[in-house]
């Protein structure tokens, strides 16, 4: 133990001394992590602190937001819902690509970007042929081939509807929206491989002809073709976090996570083909049925990291929503009424000047340098009590766009008051009548200027 001697001759123990700096560093680093930095805005920091702190605020808020959403038992019924539905997939995309006779590429793509499963494949190759003879001979005709896309589509809806719940909304594709755009993704895909196939094929082919004497470019071009399936992956996961959302995802948010995801999806990849991962534990526990836990390992692994990246999205994309988050939840009532207030006449005002876009959440909260999670709450309040609706404005369907739903004429301070204060059930037996009939009087005598002035006031004129 270290020791030294202070100015009144008294030894000092350096330890302790350490230890209690420590404590406090970390102390101060805990409160600055879950309190401070939520309290900090663009208007205070810029540059790379900004940049820095809102890494640490999405990180942070992927990783809450992964455990609460509970996306790990999410991951765990998506991969029972892919094992059931990977035959009718490579089916109907196989089934397409051999209608433009691409189906040896989209084999070769797959086999060569998930080299790990190649017995799998095979396998599974054998039943989609079964599957495509059968549908030919007339077998699957009808019930059967209805059967067959209902099963694809299917899991493609339940990888949306987790997406709508990661992005917090309600909004959802209708069926027939649906069923056009996981027609047109099947189409794209088979082109998407043969692309990817033919760069990696060009790639290969310039590096051992017209640069193979230049010793210089060797390495450049072997480096660039080690890069394509990352970057291919990437490109993936980037298209699918900005499509399947059904709100409108930025593209350096869906960049961001796609980058980072696909490349943890790559390294996961080799390291699971190096058979670093399970796969001797495995085989001497299972023998050759040890295929079987390997693929949903793989699986559940897989969608854990695309379900991870899509909470990054998320994180980044409305990380400026959680501004003062512990401020917003503890928020009086008087003053969420006021937020509302001011939410509400900013609509109305929108409404009836000259400009025809409608407001937007983002929009409101700039005006009213509210935090912005306070203006999504005003707006739903408003919404539930039929004073606001949303409305489409062409040509983006994905954003939320607000209207009054009332004659702004009659749209008084008091009225919207009003209609908060009475929006939900009173059906109690509470007896009103007489037990309690004079608490119940008091109660609406409070309420009784929402329509006397300055109550009165059209919102228009605030």
């Amino acid at each position: 133990m270290k020791e030294s001697i202070d100015k009144n001759g008294k030894k000092r123990n350096n330890d302790r001394g350490f230890w209690q700096v420590w404590s406090i560093k970390v102390h101060r680093m805990i409160r600055f992590v879950t309190n401070d930095m939520w309290r900090l805005t663009d208007e205070d920091v810029s540059g790379p602190r900004w940049v820095t702190i809102n890494a640490m605020k999405s990180v942070f808020l992927s990783v809450r937001y992964f455990d609460q959403n509970d996306l790990a038992t999410k991951a765990s019924a998506l991969t029972y819902r892919t094992v059931i539905s990977i035959v009718p997939m490579l089916a109907v995309l196989i089934g397409i690509a051999k209608g433009f006779g691409l189906q040896q590429y989209v084999r070769d793509w797959l086999k060569e970007y998930l080299p790990s499963h190649q017995a799998e494949f095979d396998q599974a190759f054998g039943y989609v042929e079964n599957y495509l003879m059968q549908v030919q001979g007339g077998l699957f005709v009808g019930v059967g081939l209805i059967v067959l896309l209902y099963t694809v589509f299917a899991l493609i809806a339940d990888v949306e509807d987790t997406f709508v719940s990661i992005w917090q909304t309600q909004k959802r594709r209708p069926w027939k929206r649906r069923i056009i755009d996981y027609t047109g993704a099947f189409f794209l895909m088979p082109v998407f491989m043969i692309a990817s196939s033919g760069l990696t094929l060009m790639m290969t082919t310039v590096q051992g002809t017209y640069f193979s004497e230049y010793i210089f470019f060797g390495p450049i071009l072997s480096l660039i073709l080690n890069l394509v399936p990352y970057v291919t992956i990437v490109l993936l996961f980037t298209g699918m976090y900005m499509a399947l959302p059904t709100v409108r995802v930025h593209f350096l948010p869906a960049f961001i996570a796609g980058t980072l995801s696909g490349i943890v999806f790559q390294i996961f990849q080799a390291l699971y083909m190096s058979g670093i991962l399970w796969i001797s534990k495995y085989n001497a526990i299972y023998g050759s049925f040890a295929v079987v836990p390997l693929l949903l390992l793989w699986i559940q692994l897989s969608w854990t990291i695309i379900l991870f990246g899509a909470q990054l999205s998320f994180s980044i994309q409305n990380v400026r929503k959680f501004a003062f988050e512990k401020d917003t939840s503890k928020v009086s009532r008087r003053y969420m009424d006021f937020i509302t207030i001011v939410v509400a006449s900013l609509i109305v005002k929108r409404f009836v000047s000259d400009e025809r876009k409608p407001r937007t959440i983002d929009s409101l909260a700039m005006e009213s340098k509210a935090p912005i999670r306070l203006v999504a709450d005003a707006v739903h309040r408003l919404q539930s009590v039929g004073v606001v609706m949303e409305v489409n404005y062409a040509p983006d369907t994905k954003i939320e766009y607000f209207s009054p739903a009332m004659d702004p004429d009659k749209l008084t301070v008091g009225l919207v008051l009003d209609k908060i204060d009475r929006c939900g059930s009173e059906s109690f037996k509470v007896d009103r009548a007489a037990q309690f009939f004079s608490q119940w009087k008091l109660t609406e005598a409070t309420r009784s200027g929402h329509f006397l002035p300055p109550a009165d006031t059209l919102l228009r004129d605030l």
